[in-house]
C-alpha cells in the first residue's frame, strides 16, 4: 500500500534496500551529532536493521 501511495509500484523491490540503507544514513547522522540522545538513536537504528534484515523475506514477500 505504502509502495502504491508514493507511485513506488515498479520499485517495490528497492523497498527493504532502502530502509535498510536509510537506518544506516541514521546511524552516520547520529555517529557526527555530540548530544545526550545520539547513542540511544544508533542503537535503536541498529535494532531496526538487524530486525528487518532477520525479516528481510517476510518484508521482501509482503511487497510482491
Amino acid at each position: 500500500m505504502l509502495a502504491d501511495a508514493y507511485g513506488l509500484t515498479s520499485r517495490r523491490a528497492e523497498l527493504v534496500a532502502a530502509v535498510l540503507a536509510r537506518l544506516v544514513v541514521n546511524v552516520e547522522f547520529w555517529s557526527r551529532r555530540p548530544c545526550a540522545e545520539a547513542a540511544e538513536r544508533i542503537a535503536w537504528s541498529w535494532r531496526e536493521h538487524a530486525f528487518v534484515v532477520a525479516n528481510r523475506e517476510v518484508f521482501e514477500a509482503a511487497l510482491v
